[in-house]
């Protein structure tokens, strides 16, 4: 509860300073400097509060506190309305890899075993590379929301419900996602080209060598998947950019194809082909899959953009994204060292401790979509909000209609869905944590090695939520490098503590305190996360407040 004050804080601490509080944690929204920004956002702020103003004159208090109350559920109707389709895609994501499992297991132990193995490699790789989505999410966002604003063309949250028709690509638009997708295809095939040449020697690297039952099946898996990796990059890439639009439905419907497709594919390549590319088999369907995917993503940005409009590449563009690459990629690295850290120490206690661990991790992490979820729908929003402020500043005067929401506005309302998301969850897990389990496993003792640790699911939800939503705020402002802080900051102190959970357990005593210790590490790695993000966003606020004057005369003059 100390974290969700802490986020409600920090909402107030943006609301004073209005959009510039927001302003200066973007380094750079285009080509803007943050100075500029900061003097541009202050400038908007000032403005939409004067038109509030006009707006209650003749009234009161009262009315204002009315225009208030609608702006701020405007925005709750926004994060929403980006955050469920996006909730659907990130529970439908793993379904074609749990189907592929399932006909694996159909198959025998060991075809399970070799495209668990081969799967997880692939997954590592292509993970790697995850910054193509959110940083194509920020830069389409508020490319895309400067356009609008420039053109006088802001449509409210009433106007979207309506079913106001998508929004064409802008060339600055354009231009980034053509970027977004020459860069995913110029890592993704020589990646592909690299794990399909180099299978055998990365499957000995993890310890799976040849002549061993599970080499065969997996190099097969390997191979026919490596295709995919363009593929998988390039729906990345064009994901980003639907977000980037505060479209999630897009990608929503271009995933549940894919997921169809394999569901469909997977059962006809396992009885065509013979029994030793049956594996293989399933890698050919899951790459099919993703290629159709990719495909209607295609097809339906082709439909946003007007006719003979350029959708070409630039170097500029690129490097731009691209030199969000490295700290992105050492942020995905520590969080994924800190949760295989964790799993690791909980099965070399005992396998009892590792199973109890993996279900209690797993619902962890099912749990965390929903927060997750809802920094999707924040980076969106915040983005395109930091554009508008950039690009309205300077046509505010001209334009009668109501301003786009305001940074502060879209931080704060996220913070306060946060916190009863928080209070929802952690109480669905505790009043639920039998019925879970229950679900997950018959072995009486594994539940109850389970149930011990389950405090510390319920009661590391409000850590976990909040960390979701700083990096929404973080990602939205173009601040990777901070957003990237905030986890290795974290995984620190974890990996400490972990650093003391190797070794075997000799009792049933041992065990409980080594899961304690295990699930410690993980409540205080995302404690740790959730409030140095809080303070860098706070620093941001003040900093914003301090400039204020400043910017209100430059604005003015």
């Amino acid at each position: 509860m100390l974290l969700l004050a802490a986020s409600l804080v920090v909402a107030a601490s943006l609301g004073r300073g209005a959009e510039a509080a927001s302003a200066p944690l973007a380094p750079r929204i285009g080509a803007q400097p943050v100075g500029a920004l900061a003097l541009r956002a202050r400038a908007v702020g000032a403005r939409a509060r004067v038109s509030l103003c006009a707006a209650a004159r003749g009234g009161d208090a009262p009315a204002r506190g009315v225009a208030r109350t609608a702006a701020a559920r405007a925005v709750d109707a926004q994060l929403v309305a980006i955050a469920l389709p996006a909730l659907a895609g990130l529970f439908i994501d793993p379904l074609a890899t749990l189907v592929d499992t399932a006909w694996a297991g159909s198959l025998g132990a060991t075809e399970l075993a070799a495209l668990g193995a081969a799967a997880s490699i692939f997954g590592l790789c292509a993970k790697s590379f995850n910054f193509l989505l959110s940083a194509t999410t920020s830069a389409v966002a508020a490319a895309a929301a400067t356009a609008s604003a420039a053109k006088g063309a802001r449509s409210t949250a009433s106007t979207r419900a309506r079913g106001a028709p998508p929004l064409q690509l802008a060339d600055d638009v354009a231009e980034i996602a053509a970027s977004a997708l020459a860069l995913a295809l110029a890592i993704g095939l020589p990646l592909g080209l690299a794990i399909g040449a180099c299978a055998p020697a990365i499957l000995s690297a993890s310890s799976i060598v040849p002549g061993s039952a599970v080499y065969a099946p997996a190099l097969g898996y390997l191979r026919f998947r490596a295709p995919a990796a363009p593929c998988v990059l390039g729906t990345m890439a064009l994901t980003g950019v639907f977000r980037g639009l505060r479209d999630t439905r897009t990608p929503l419907v271009a995933l549940a194809a894919s997921t169809v497709a394999n569901v469909a594919l997977d059962p006809l390549l396992v009885a065509l082909l013979p029994a030793e590319l049956k594996v293989a088999g399933l890698a050919l369907a899951t790459t099919l899959s993703q290629a159709i995917g990719l495909a209607i993503l295609l097809a339906a940005l082709g439909r946003r953009r007007p006719p003979r409009a350029p959708f070409r590449p630039t170097g500029a563009r690129v490097l731009g994204l691209a030199r969000s690459a490295s700290v992105l990629t050492a942020r995905t690295f520590c969080a994924l060292l800190v949760y295989a850290r964790a799993s690791a120490a909980a099965a070399a206690c005992a396998p009892l401790a590792g199973a109890a661990h993996a279900i209690a991790f797993q619902i962890w992490m099912s749990a965390s979509l929903l927060a997750d979820a809802l920094a999707i729908a924040c980076q969106a929003l915040l983005a395109s909000a930091l554009g508008a402020a950039s690009a309205g500043a300077s046509s505010a005067a001209r334009q009668p209609s109501a301003p786009a929401p305001s940074p502060a506005l879209v931080v704060a309302r996220t913070a306060r869905l946060s916190a009863f998301l928080a209070l929802a969850v952690g109480a669905a897990l505790a009043v639920g944590r039998s019925v879970l389990l229950r679900a997950l496993t018959s072995d009486a003792a594994v539940r109850a090695s389970a149930a011990r640790v389950w405090p510390f699911v319920v009661g590391s939800q409000p850590a976990t939520v909040g960390a979701f939503a700083i990096d929404g705020v973080l990602f939205g402002a173009n601040k990777f490098g901070s957003a990237a802080a905030t986890l290795i900051c974290a995984a620190g102190p974890a990996l400490l503590l972990l650093r003391g959970a190797g070794g075997r357990c000799s009792d049933a005593a041992g065990t409980d305190a080594r899961l304690a210790l295990v699930w410690g590490a993980l409540s205080a790695f995302m404690a740790v996360r959730a409030l140095v993000g809080v303070a860098i966003v706070l620093v941001g606020g003040r900093r914003a407040q301090a400039l204020g004057p400043r910017a209100a005369r430059a604005a003015g003059g």
